[in-house]
């Protein structure tokens, strides 16, 4: 993930950061297909149609608990 700084303050370390994927991929759900456990009790895997190519992929998706947008958003929750 790319991550960019937007602003910066007088007091040291403290900063704005912009993320944004470096691949992003757009994909769709497929009906009838189950996710799958991963292992990682926080991952579960799906097939997902890729909009690009029309062919469908294994995806691992993470819920927003464990993702920056939630450490950011409710940081110290």
């Amino acid at each position: 993930m790319g991550e960019n700084e937007t602003k910066t303050y007088p007091l040291p370390g403290f900063a704005d950061l912009a993320y944004k994927p470096e691949n992003l991929g757009i994909y769709r759900y497929q009906p009838g297909t189950a996710a799958a456990a991963t292992g990682d009790k926080m991952r579960f895997k799906v097939n997902l149609i890729n909009s690009k190519s029309g062919l469908l992929e294994p995806v691992v998706l993470e819920p927003v608990g464990k993702t920056i947008l939630r450490q950011v958003t409710f940081k110290g929750q």
